[in-house]
């Protein structure tokens, strides 16, 4: 006979309620956690603190929603049902505290070393005393309840009491190491000499934020792996690598520019892992909704592109690209403000230049405006973060920092911008075929490919020249002009193929990289 523990886990697991409704589910659910602790916690409720508790919850889900999956066997689109839901209980925890505290509420905090002691001792007596603040009295009920709902749930599935033991002790582990993150943070720092804790409470939020984004890039990435291989092989076929490397160097370009000898801070670090990340899944939500609106023209120009081949059904396909899209801004917005403000800026761009209604792309020459500003704005950010400001809780000054590193790490001339962006148009070449027959009106379109060739060729040569004209290195500078010509007669092949352009031209950013350093 049915419990009603079981009814109602059955009802959770097999509700016919998508994907996206989970994922509400979710956010509703801590968003009202995050409500209720403005009044039961000892400290102000701001953006960063909001946003550190809804990365920490995240990651402890997709966690949670993994070792589920490898304890029970359970599918994952059952085991998002129910967990997202289960993240209600969130709620009851202020509520508790403010209840046991006759109104006061108590300080909530993970375990710290400088203040919790041995994390031994506290994992064999469920967190120990709270102390000054801690897991409180709210917090280890909800764990309780937890452990006792996992207990049931796997015993359920399994049929197996010892499963059920070892799975709810595998649960009590993670959450408890969930709650003890500043003593890995610690084990970490001195392994690499990095300060992860900043002595700045202030800035504590953003270390943690930013451990919590990186674990839940870690997690999703296993669970496309495992779970959406064929859609994993799909994006990863058509990331057009090249480009997204492109990116990645301009950002490292306006860092090393900018950067000193001595190491980043712990918070700087993490940054530095996320920007890429961000700027990586920016540039996935960028390819996904461009191929959706090129799809007539890549059945000409890019035959093997997944939509074309139907490698990828368009729901999912389109599904991960809003998935990369929250990813993108979740991890920016961890990074700082510049980082949030470039990477939406990078976003916008990139919709304004391939998407309706507007669709820039079809605009000849200056379409390519939006792939400089993009390479622009993400070396400003690298040369903003150098600098130490892009953490700054002013938008105004982090919009200040872009602007004084544009004005820092790009003295060229308003002729050679007009050139570059001349030259970006060979990312036009290869699609000639394709832009024809669809009508738009690219430079090669235009002019024809021999001409247009001729014409960016040559605005590669004279940017290389330029560029070699700064070097105070003759051998550099011949170095330079060397790569120009080349690039000019890759371009010019009867032959065209756009990998060797984009490899030299890759080959002489890193080669920049070292000059600069």
């Amino acid at each position: 006979m049915d419990t009603l523990f079981t009814k109602s886990i059955r009802y959770l697991e097999e509700s016919a309620a998508p994907v996206w409704y989970c994922i509400a589910t979710f956010f509703a659910a801590t968003t009202l956690r995050n409500f209720f602790e403005a009044f039961s916690s000892g400290y102000t409720i701001t953006p960063d603190i909001i946003l550190n508790y809804t990365a920490s919850y995240a990651a402890l889900g997709l966690v949670l929603l993994v070792l589920f999956n490898t304890l029970t066997g359970v599918e994952l689109i059952k085991l998002l049902r129910l967990i997202s839901s289960g993240f209600l209980i969130l709620a009851s925890v202020p509520l508790v505290d403010l209840i046991l505290s006759s109104g006061k509420g108590f300080y909530v905090a993970f375990l710290m070393p400088e203040v919790h002691g041995s994390l031994l001792v506290r994992f064999f007596t469920f967190f120990g005393p709270m102390g000054q603040y801690g897991v409180s009295p709210g917090m280890k009920l909800e764990i309780a309840l937890v452990l006792a709902v996992s207990f049931f749930y796997i015993y359920e599935k399994c049929d197996s009491l010892l499963r059920a033991a070892l799975g709810t002790l595998a649960v009590y582990t993670t959450i408890f190491f969930y709650l003890a993150l500043p003593y890995a943070l610690e084990f970490f720092a001195h392994l690499t000499s990095i300060s992860f804790w900043p002595a700045d409470p202030t800035q504590r939020s953003l270390v943690g934020t930013s451990v919590f984004i990186l674990i839940c890039f870690a997690v999703l990435g296993y669970i496309a792996y495992t779970q959406q291989k064929s859609l994993l092989h799909a994006l990863l076929r058509d990331l057009r690598a090249p480009r997204l490397i492109h990116y990645w160097l301009m950002f490292l370009l306006g860092y090393v520019l900018a950067s000193s000898i001595t190491p980043p801070s712990g918070t700087l670090f993490l940054s530095l892992l996320l920007v890429p990340l961000a700027i990586m899944c920016a540039w996935v939500f960028s390819v996904i909704t461009n191929n959706i609106a090129d799809i007539e023209i890549d059945r000409v120009s890019n035959p093997s592109r997944p939509l074309v081949v139907k490698s990828v059904a368009l729901a999912e396909y389109r599904a991960a690209g809003f998935i990369s899209l929250a990813a993108a801004l979740f991890a920016a917005a961890a990074a700082g403000f510049s980082a949030f403000f470039a990477i939406v800026l990078f976003i916008g761009n990139y919709f304004l230049y391939s998407m309706p209604p507007l669709r820039l792309k079809r605009v000849p020459y200056f379409s390519k405006l939006a792939v400089v500003v993009n390479s622009a704005v993400l070396a400003m950010l690298g040369y903003a973060m150098a600098t130490g400001i892009s953490t700054s809780d002013s938008g105004y000054a982090a919009i200040l920092a872009l602007k004084t590193s544009l004005a820092s790490i790009f003295p060229i001339t308003f002729a050679l911008f007009f050139v570059l962006i001349l030259a970006v148009n060979f990312i036009d070449i290869k699609d000639y075929d394709g832009d024809k027959q669809e009508g738009i009106k690219t430079l090669p379109v235009l002019l024809g490919l021999p001409l247009s060739k001729l014409i960016i060729g040559a605005s590669f040569f004279i940017l290389y020249c330029a560029i070699a004209f700064m070097l105070s290195n003759a051998w550099l500078s011949a170095g330079t002009i060397g790569f120009g010509l080349l690039q000019f007669l890759l371009i010019n092949k009867k032959m065209y193929r756009e990998q060797p352009v984009f490899a030299v031209h890759l080959l002489s950013l890193v080669c920049l990289l070292f000059i600069v350093s």
